[in-house]
């Protein structure tokens, strides 16, 4: 598994949240097999956050991206993000698994 951690700001859906994806040597994975990718961001509990439609920005660089919209980051809290991958019904998290530690702050400016 990857970890990466990212701090974003309450409220802060002004941001894109983008990511490449990569194998166990660092090398990008081509997503090319893949027809649709999903965002999935978990609370604490494991309790569902976010389940929406992501975007690839480029399948065979790996790169795929989300945009937080209305109240995706209203709440202050530590949450585990990953994308879901899909062919037909078939779903798939990326080898290794990527996931992302949120940790959503208040806004103190």
């Amino acid at each position: 598994m990857v970890y990466n951690r990212k701090l974003i700001v309450k409220k802060d859906i002004l941001i894109d949240f983008v990511a490449t994806v990569r194998d166990y040597n660092g090398n990008v994975v081509d997503l090319s097999v893949y027809e649709s990718v999903k965002f999935i961001m978990v609370d604490s509990d494991n309790v569902v956050k976010i389940n929406a439609t992501a975007t690839f920005m480029s399948k065979t660089n790996g790169t795929v991206t989300y945009n937080f919209t209305g109240t995706d980051l209203d709440t202050v809290g530590k949450f585990k993000a990953y994308f879901v991958f899909y062919t037909g019904s078939t779903k798939k998290l990326a080898s290794p698994p990527t996931y992302f530690d949120i940790e959503v702050t208040e806004d103190y400016l």
